[in-house]
């Protein structure tokens, strides 16, 4: 179950992305169609609601998560194909890892950073100056620790998406993305370790995560 989050809620975030690309034709009314050009480079933000995982943590059984938070990253498309392109991807969420014992409630372990490197594609089909896509991309995700003793952790994932983008210009668009990242952790694995003991799986085979963000891309 995702957790409630404080401040704009998601249903807010997702209407005002989507406001911007439903006044893109009127704010480029010359531009019917998508410019010709190869590369796009993206920058973006957003929001991401991670779904806890049951753990085992100091010898307890409860559940940990990752704290709902804003995320930015950015991206690079390289256009194959008129709507289909390859996709290098870089997003980062700031956040903190929590654990609630059965009955008991949640307190903060660490603070952590969730990092995902991705290489993938998306695919659409161009109506006027508007593409609407679906994406699809496999690498690593990092989680790495700022405040106890633990290693960086690497693991493999992958990211399903959907989005729009919106060609205001010849050289600049905007777009709107939903996103649904996965990464794989070990039954028998740790998240993390701290001075009063380790973070271990004890059952499924990862943690999902579900992102709405947006932002700028120039086209060259």
């Amino acid at each position: 179950m995702i957790r409630r989050t404080e401040g704009y809620g998601p249903v807010a975030v997702l209407a005002a992305l989507v406001a911007l690309i439903a006044l893109a034709p009127s704010a480029a009314r010359a531009q019917r169609e998508i410019p010709e050009h190869r590369y796009e480079l993206g920058a973006n933000a957003g929001y991401s609601w991670t779904f806890a995982r049951e753990v085992v943590y100091a010898g307890f059984g409860g559940s940990v998560d990752v704290k709902d938070a804003a995320h930015y990253g950015g991206t690079l498309d390289a256009y194959v194909q008129h709507g289909k392109a390859v996709r290098l991807m870089y997003q980062r969420q700031d956040s903190k890892l929590t654990f609630q014992p059965r009955g008991l409630p949640k307190t903060d372990v660490a603070d952590v950073a969730v990092e995902y490197f991705q290489l993938g594609g998306l695919a659409g089909t161009p109506k006027g100056n508007i593409l609407p896509y679906g994406m699809f991309t496999l690498g690593a995700t990092r989680l790495s620790y700022s405040n106890i003793d633990a290693d960086d952790n690497w693991r493999f994932s992958m990211i399903l998406g959907f989005g729009a983008k919106a060609y205001m210009s010849q050289k600049l668009g905007i777009q709107v993305e939903g996103q649904i990242p996965y990464t794989w952790i070990d039954a028998d694995g740790s998240v993390a370790c701290g001075s009063f003991g380790c973070i271990s799986t004890v059952g499924g085979t990862g943690v999902g995560q579900a992102n709405v963000g947006g932002g700028l891309f120039l086209n060259f």
